[in-house]
């Protein structure tokens, strides 16, 4: 199953993508921001063949994140609309399940 766990910061996702390894033994995925085209064009490459790849995997933020934060945070998305859709599609065509983590991280101990 792919776990996709999305929210805030602070929100308790890197504790529960942690826990949830810890039980299910699913590799982690966490990418942070793309240096540049080149960067941004192989982490979107490397994370359509990963999606393909995994049958179990827990995602920690990703296009959801980046689409609200980098046009907050940067002015500007490193991915846009129609490469989440693709992105979306090819999760959920997997079976993918969303998370969303929007309470305090002591609250999930």
């Amino acid at each position: 199953m792919i776990l996709i766990l999305e929210g805030p910061d602070g929100s308790g996702k890197t504790t529960l993508a942690t826990r949830l390894h810890a039980t299910t033994g699913y590799p982690i995925y966490h990418r942070s921001k793309p240096e540049n085209e080149e960067d941004k064009a192989n982490m979107m490459e490397q994370l359509k063949a990963d999606l393909k790849k995994y049958k179990n995997v827990i995602v920690d933020r990703c296009w959801y994140s980046e689409i609200v934060c980098g046009n907050i945070m940067r002015d500007d998305s490193v991915i846009d609309y129609p490469e989440m859709y693709d992105l979306e599609r090819l999760a959920l065509s997997k079976g993918a399940l969303v998370i969303d983590c929007t309470g305090d991280p002591a609250a999930m101990y």
